[in-house]
């Protein structure tokens, strides 16, 4: 029989909207919750209820809008459950553990528990589960199911551990691959136990599932050109043969090698110049594993050095002094050589902190440049410098890191690491140490950064996190937050999220058809070259359910290298990312998005009388469309929407009034009129498109002289249709131009009447707590 405490009653954190501000204060007194925080910029509570609490305001209120205050993760490592070590054994005692910490940021409660072990073991004797005992009953075989009675909870509160120990007649094998362990939530989620020799970090190898092999890629940054004499390869003896060894597109196998192993020696040194990329292609003729760490490849070059591709090594390595190359890919080291650097200009980034470095910290004539750190956790004013995550300080580093660039020959430019780095900072640390912030956390810093513009002359805004939406645009209370930033002047820039390929993936707030919305693009490995570069297939794809073109333009987010603590979570997880120098490489449309904002830094130094609508109309006027060489699109405009961004174009850039139009943001924000984008769902297709001024579809093609009031269909000239898929390496084999970017019809106002993916908005179901993460991304 369980052994247990009476249960507690459970508190969550909700907001509550949908009335005057007197009728909200009353409805949580009604019922007798606790009020947690009123907010000035939007009109909404957050109040501390028990669900029976939530109950009585839906019944009693059925005009007020109340959810549980959802989580929000920034982009850089994944919400889950912590394992120091599978399973541990205690032998003299016949017990085995499998501990497990919660690491999600939100507390469970264990539904039922699955187990199987060796036959060897016997019968299982004895459960206890955080320290709750259970004699087991009518054990036969060697499997269990348990299902934890509703009345007797075993919860595990957030940073809080499972711990489950296991006694059997005796204890026949240590080998952890030998026992499964399953535990799932009451909320539906699943979590097995994987053996230690199991464990794997994300790593850069492609695999091509299709095609039976596997690929490699990174660059030549020995500041000379190098000469492939030998090849040591490793792989599983399953896979047979390997039948193809190519290195830069040179195949240098006469034929198949068997046995699992083979050391190649080139006939004919292979070439690799100065910059150059690296990329190395192995194909079997089956592909039994797809595990890193099965598979490795040493180069030996004719010097004497030697490059090692494996799970811990396969990204270009440089000292301090260095080239973060993405600058100069959208051309930002140009504006810095004509004085353009952000500054005059502030820039608030709310995340997960700053680390201290001197190179964020001081701006480049060595002046201090951030203005203030306020820690919405703690409700500090002036926080300490520090960021346990990791992913605030790669987002910050990104848009004013002052570290001058030095090319592939150890000699120092004129232009820097950063897009921005004399713009001055405003830190704002909203999310914990996991990369986790509420509703609530993230409202009460967007106000923080309003009530504070002013102060510190913050023009721009950045949001390097997403989270799917769960109501109309208007009706998150974020989106309703980042529409008033934009109201009073500042510039938001948001990322569109990392949900993709599918489309509808763009997630809150960047679904806010106002604000600019960044995905991400990579450049293939080959900076220098921008005819490869592609969308990468994590970014987050439009249209918004209520029918606007996002993203609104594309910038890199594929391998970005920018600055982060070697004791920081992301670095201690995925350290093989680390090259020891504090760069780090991160890849989302976080990353865009950083690079957006301090482009936006630099257009506002030029010019600071620019307004919101402005800097997105120039930013989108100015962006090169990707094209295939017929003139098709190389990629939907719900993937890559602008195009690319321009640093040097956005500087150049006259247009005006070619955003927003038609769609009246304080009207949107008092609830007067809501409005609806051009995208629309072929019914029989499937397809979505652009409607055209007239009602037309645009057949995909890129003219100068067309306006962007006409259509794309989305299976039009690259999606799925043409043959190019993601598994074959992401790449395009005809390669693509760069375009001057053209603008779309706007907005229109809003009449159906349809409630959120026809469900009530105001049902307790639809104010159910998700958590969402854009998880960890592997490098493209």
């Amino acid at each position: 029989m369980f052994i247990h405490n009476p249960p507690k009653a459970q508190y969550d954190t909700y907001i509550l909207q949908g009335g005057e501000r007197a009728q909200l204060l009353a409805a949580i007194k009604d019922s007798g919750g606790k009020l947690s925080q009123e907010f000035n910029i939007i009109n909404a509570i957050s109040a501390q209820l028990t669900l029976s609490q939530a109950r009585t305001i839906t019944d009693n209120y059925p005009g007020l809008h109340l959810f549980k205050d959802t989580r929000v993760k920034v982009g850089s490592n994944p919400l889950g459950w912590g394992a120091s070590k599978a399973l541990k054994f205690k032998l003299d005692k016949n017990f085995l553990t499998w501990q497990i910490k919660n690491q999600t940021d939100i507390n469970h409660q264990l539904k039922q528990l699955t187990l199987t072990w060796p036959v060897a073991n016997g019968l299982l004797t004895g459960i206890n589960i955080n320290g709750t005992k259970l004699e087991p009953q009518n054990i036969s075989g060697c499997s269990y199911t348990l299902t934890v009675p509703a009345d007797i909870p075993i919860n595990i509160a957030n940073d809080e551990k499972l711990t489950i120990k296991l006694k059997f007649e005796q204890i026949s094998s240590v080998i952890e691959s030998d026992y499964s362990f399953s535990a799932l939530m009451q909320d539906g989620t699943l979590i097995t136990m994987v053996p230690d020799a199991m464990e794997k970090d994300n790593a850069p190898i492609r695999y091509k599932i299709s095609d039976h092999g596997l690929k490699w890629k990174t660059l030549n940054l020995a500041h000379k050109e190098l000469f492939v004499s030998q090849v040591l390869i490793d792989w599983p003896q399953e896979n047979g043969p390997v039948e193809n060894l190519i290195i830069n597109g040179e195949n240098i196998l006469e034929s198949p090698v068997d046995s699992g192993s083979a050391h190649i020696i080139a006939e004919e040194y292979l070439s690799i110049e100065k910059d150059d990329k690296i990329e190395v292609e192995m194909d079997f003729g089956e592909l039994a594993s797809v595990a890193d760490g099965d598979y490795s490849v040493l180069l030996l070059f004719a010097d004497g050095t030697q490059q090692s591709l494996t799970t811990t090594n396969a990204t270009p390595v440089q000292g301090k002094n260095r080239n973060t190359f993405f600058p100069s890919i959208v051309n930002a080291d140009q504006a810095h050589l004509q004085g353009f650097t952000g500054q005059g200009v502030t820039v608030a980034v709310i995340d997960t902190g700053v680390e201290s470095f001197q190179n964020i910290e001081k701006d480049t004539l060595g002046n201090d440049k951030i203005l203030n750190v306020y820690n919405v956790l703690s409700r500090k004013q002036r926080d300490v410098i520090t960021d346990k995550n990791g992913h605030g300080s790669h987002i910050t580093s990104i848009i004013a890191n002052n570290a001058r660039t030095y090319n592939t020959s150890g000699e120092v430019t004129s232009g820097y690491n950063s897009i921005a780095p004399d713009a001055n900072l405003v830190i704002v640390k909203a999310f914990n140490r996991h990369g986790v912030a509420s509703y609530t956390d993230i409202l009460t810093a967007i106000e923080y950064v309003i009530e504070n513009r002013e102060a510190f002359n913050i023009k721009v805004l950045n949001l390097s996190f997403s989270t799917a939406p769960s109501s109309y645009y208007w009706d998150d209370p974020i989106n309703q937050a980042v529409m008033r930033a934009w109201q009073a002047g500042i510039t938001v820039v948001a990322a569109a999220g990392n949900r993709g390929p599918e489309a509808m993936t763009i997630g809150v707030p960047g679904n806010t058809p106002y604000i600019i919305t960044a995905g991400a693009v990579s450049d293939n490995y080959t900076p220098n070259e921008i005819n490869d570069d592609f969308v990468t297939t994590f970014s987050s794809t439009g249209p918004t359910v209520e029918g606007f073109v996002k993203p609104d333009l594309v910038a890199p987010g594929g391998h970005i290298q920018g600055l982060i603590k070697a004791t920081s979570l992301i670095a201690r997880k995925y350290s093989m990312y680390d090259d020891t120098e504090e760069y780090f490489l991160l890849s989302g449309s976080s990353q865009s998005t950083a690079i957006t904002s301090g482009i936006v830094a630099l257009m506002l130094q030029k010019d600071p009388d620019l307004s919101p609508d402005d800097i997105k109309c120039r930013l989108m006027h100015s962006a090169r469309i990707a094209t295939k060489n017929n003139g098709e699109l190389a990629f939907s405009l719900f993937q890559q929407g602008a195009g690319q961004v321009d640093a040097m174009s956005a500087l150049a850039d006259q247009q005006m009034g070619c955003v927003n139009n038609n769609l009246d943001i304080a009207s949107d924000i008092d609830g007067q009129q809501h409005y609806g984008g051009p995208a629309r769902q072929d019914p029989d297709s499937g397809d979505y498109y652009i409607l055209g001024a007239e009602g037309l579809q645009w057949n995909g093609l890129y003219n100068n002289d067309s306006p962007w009031a006409a259509g794309y269909l989305w299976a039009d000239g690259y999606l799925w249709a043409d043959g190019y898929l993601w598994a074959d390496g992401y790449l395009w084999a005809d390669g693509y131009l760069w375009a001057d970017g053209y603008l779309w019809v706007d907005g229109y106002l809003w009449v159906d009447s349809q409630d959120w993916w026809d469900t009530d908005a105001n049902s307790q179901d639809n104010s159910d707590e998700k958590t969402i993460a854009n998880s960890w991304v592997s490098h493209e």
